[in-house]
């Protein structure tokens, strides 16, 4: 369940992303709420009791970022209920599963592909089919990396075997596929959520 303070700190840390600066937690709460409007304490517990019952399936954290792209600094507790910002956030939640599922996709073709090129080269039972594959070469080059490059495998096929640490990649293969190595932390977050959450 979640509690006044929950939304307090969800609200006040999509601030400081908008704000682009660090939020620290507060230690005492009776001071918080001391400090805070009467009319500001209320519409916080109507947002508590909101994601409780009728919006527990809202992510809170990603509504509160949608109200401050809306309105900017002056989103604060009493906007809560504008309808333009669930609109924003239904449609951003919208977009963010439609780019799950082709991420989804696209990572599955590529196991697809893997499997289908060791057909023929898998017959060790001592170690993992993504971990043999990671250690052969293609005209001299590791498989993954030619097979990207190749537009065989999508760019999260192979960061997901890098994540999960079948392929270590060398300094000569970090040259050859920049972008990958540039955009690793973003790339590695969408795989998270689109692949692994979802298995």
């Amino acid at each position: 369940m979640i509690e006044i303070q929950d939304v307090y700190i969800s609200f006040r840390q999509a601030q400081s992303r908008c704000l682009g600066r660090p939020y620290r937690i507060p230690k005492n709460w009776d001071s918080v709420w001391q400090r805070m409007s009467k009319k500001n304490v209320e519409c916080l517990e109507l947002i508590m009791k909101a994601f409780n019952t009728r919006w527990q399936n809202i992510d809170m954290d990603n509504f509160f970022d949608c109200g401050f792209k809306l309105h900017g600094k002056s989103f604060t507790y009493t906007k809560f209920f504008d309808r333009r910002v669930l609109s924003l956030y239904i449609e951003n939640d919208k977009q963010t599963k439609r780019q799950n599922t082709n991420i989804k996709e696209s990572h599955l073709n590529g196991l697809e592909f893997i499997h289908k090129w060791m057909d023929t080269r898998h017959n060790r039972d001592d170690i993992s089919l993504f971990k043999h594959y990671c250690m052969l070469t293609d005209n001299g080059v590791r498989a993954p990396i030619k097979h990207f490059i190749m537009n065989r495998i999508s760019k999260y096929t192979l960061v997901w075997l890098i994540k999960n640490k079948y392929l270590v990649l060398e300094d000569n293969e970090r040259n050859m596929i920049p972008l990958i190595v540039e955009n690793y932390r973003k790339l590695s977050r969408e795989v998270k959520e689109a692949v692994e959450e979802q298995e």
